[in-house]
């Protein structure tokens, strides 16, 4: 069960000790997607939220492709987003941003679980 709220979220990745882990293997996805974005791994959560939200908003936007192939390359579950209500891009840009995060935390416990 994926934890829903970017706050049990923080905590389940951190218990893990896989917070850097996480921010790796976004932008990794994020160069892969040719997006010229990158996150420090001493970021903040909060801050890390933020900021991925506002760059899923620039891309909804002005580069809806780009937006749509990261989505791809990440392996958000097109349910998933489709199951999304909000009509505000501001909105959707940050639940989006939660299930990129649940998704990229996926990976990295994966790959912990069977390495």
């Amino acid at each position: 069960m994926l934890p829903e709220k970017l706050s049990d979220l923080v905590t389940t990745v951190q218990k893990h000790d896989l917070y850097v882990a996480l921010i790796q293997q976004l932008n990794k996805d994020l160069i892969k997607a040719n997006i010229a974005s990158s996150f420090p791994f001493s970021l903040p959560p909060e801050i890390l939220y933020n900021d991925l939200s506002g760059l899923l908003k620039t891309l909804m936007e002005s580069d809806f492709r780009r937006y749509l192939n990261l989505l791809y390359i990440i392996d958000v579950p097109e349910n998933q987003i489709k199951a999304q209500e909000e009509t505000e891009v501001q909105e959707l840009s940050c639940k989006v941003a939660i299930l990129i995060l649940q998704r990229e935390w996926q990976k990295v416990w994966f790959r912990k679980q069977f390495s």
